[in-house]
């Protein structure tokens, strides 16, 4: 038979699989709703915590390099209280927060991420770009920085993680 179901006094369809609906029905779907959505919000946070126990762990060369960076992104003056590094947003990268304090008393909260390339074995690190809150550093600032600042004849520059509040190299 075609049309509607004359026992469902015009309501047909819908959520209830072809059932009339009736305000005690109505009230159990609506139940229902609610408890998928509870459920789909525990899985979504599940699924959170798992992508964030399983972030890979950040590479100790690459962040003492990146954190090699932060004095020359700062004033000569300024002074360095570093954040724990975090992996960063692409793979092969990391992200350091900290906060530069001027000799006039100005603190600023910023962040800087590096890119890196690593060898086989993971003994060599290379850099390959550096960002900070501002943006990435243009091609011809990156290459200065790296030649003549990370690669410069009298060693590298010192890690300020050595210490939680140090002047940089001069």
């Amino acid at each position: 038979m075609n049309g509607p179901d004359p026992a469902a006094n015009g309501k047909t369809g819908g959520a209830s699989g072809g059932r009339p609906e009736t305000p005690g029905r109505r009230g159990l779907l609506r139940a229902e709703a609610f408890s998928a959505v509870g459920v789909g919000v525990c899985l979504g946070l599940a699924g959170v915590g798992a992508w964030w126990a399983f972030q890979p762990a950040v590479n100790d060369r690459a962040a003492s390099l990146c954190r090699s960076v932060i004095p020359a992104l700062n004033p000569s003056d300024a002074i360095f209280s570093l954040a724990a590094p975090r992996p960063g947003a692409a793979r092969s990268s990391v992200r350091i927060a900290y906060t530069a304090q001027t000799a006039d008393g100005r603190l600023r909260r910023r962040e800087v991420s590096c890119r890196y390339a690593t060898s086989g074995d993971d003994a060599q690190v290379r850099l390959t770009s550096v960002a900070t809150e501002r943006g990435p550093l243009a091609e011809a600032n990156f290459y200065f920085l790296r030649r003549f600042y990370l690669e410069a004849s009298d060693g590298p520059p010192p890690d300020p993680a050595a210490s939680q509040a140090i002047a940089p190299r001069r």
